[in-house]
């Protein structure tokens, strides 16, 4: 009993290693200073896609291929590994749930496409998303208050509270400790963290941060999404033309 406790704590601590590194690994690169709008039509579009039903499955090996382009476009600054690992987990449970309820290959494939492909896109985005540029964007539209602090806050706050957990999760393994005390360990962390920043940030009213764009980096998404654009307006032209000729 306690040797399969001991792998359900080591499996624990393996996916908080992996979420750290498929979210918050990464320094101030030239993807992360692309619009944070472009990357959000990206994903949108891709999910939109991949989402459509199996009938249209151009359309979903289209997603696919503006996944892969998306990817390749950011390759040097992603860790493909652990986001791979992170979206096969909701993936594993709706494939087999998808299998359990409805036993067909086809309905399978195309749950196990629709997961995967959302899972990834969105923990791309994650790793490519920038809290300063939030900040800057909220300070530009007129939010100059203290609502400013909180992307660059959560941001700071999140990867200390995964490493103490997985540290406090190591700690009970090795003491054979429950876990519940892992979960209040990572608790007092959060209020902890949040304490010492709001100590520190209590008396400005603002982040004046200055933040810039690589404009190479962002013709490059921009293209993207023009030609994903495109393929859906094509696409819709066609399948309205088909409709009118039976």
């Amino acid at each position: 009993m306690r040797r399969g406790y001991g792998k359900l704590i080591r499996l624990l601590e393996f996916v908080l290693e992996q979420i750290f590194y498929s979210v918050f690994v990464g320094d101030d690169n030239n993807a992360r200073h692309t619009p944070l709008i472009i990357n959000l039509l990206l994903v949108a579009t891709i999910i939109y896609l991949v989402t459509r039903g199996a009938e249209f499955w151009i359309d979903k090996v289209a997603g696919l291929l503006i996944l892969i382009a998306y990817m390749l476009l950011e390759r040097e600054y992603i860790y493909f590994k652990s986001m791979i690992i992170i979206a096969m987990i909701p993936s594993t449970w709706y494939v087999i749930l998808a299998f359990i309820f409805r036993p067909d290959l086809i309905t399978t494939i195309d749950v196990l496409v629709r997961v995967f492909t959302i899972s990834i896109s969105t923990l791309l985005f994650l790793q490519l998303l920038n809290p300063v540029e939030i900040t800057w964007v909220m300070n530009k539209i007129g939010l100059k208050s203290r609502s400013s602090l909180y992307p660059q806050l959560i941001w700071r706050i999140s990867p200390h509270i995964l490493k103490d957990l997985k540290e406090s999760l190591i700690i009970n393994r090795l003491k054979s400790s429950d876990i519940s005390r892992s979960i209040a360990v990572g608790i007092i962390v959060f209020d902890e963290y949040a304490d010492f920043y709001e100590e520190g940030l209590i008396s400005r009213e603002e982040i004046n941060s200055f933040y810039w764009y690589n404009w190479r980096e962002t013709i490059k998404l921009v293209l993207l999404v023009v030609a994903s654009i495109i393929y859906i307006l094509v696409r819709k032209n066609i399948l309205f033309l088909t409709f009118l000729m039976r």
